[in-house]
């Protein structure tokens, strides 16, 4: 992660994770953090999140930071992202191939 300016507070932001059979949805507060001062990376399976908030009434910066490791399980060309009212929303799709599937039962004769 970043180098954080003298004048920066750094924030470990509150995450919930949720899975379901089709993806892990990941929320993270990041209140009052635009679109464009979010970074997301993902490196092998490691998530990497990042925020900027610019300096609010006290005159410090805000920085949120934290990464989690992602299982193999998720399609990583999938993975989408949005904020809105101060929760980044993370999709992590799964791949195909790793999702549970109904196996038909045939009678023999």
């Amino acid at each position: 992660m970043s180098a954080i300016a003298e004048n920066t507070l750094l924030h470990t932001p509150a995450v919930d994770v949720f899975e379901n059979q089709d993806e892990l949805l990941v929320l993270v507060d990041v209140p009052g953090v635009s679109a464009d001062g979010i970074n997301l990376r993902l490196e092998k399976n490691l998530l990497e999140i990042s925020a900027k908030r610019a300096a609010a009434t006290d005159g410090q910066n805000h920085s949120y930071e934290r990464s989690f490791l992602v299982p193999n399980t998720v399609d990583s060309e999938r993975i989408t992202a949005d904020v809105k009212a101060g929760v980044l929303e993370i999709r992590l799709p799964k791949r195909a191939e790793t999702k549970p599937r109904a196996i038909q039962v045939k009678t023999s004769n």
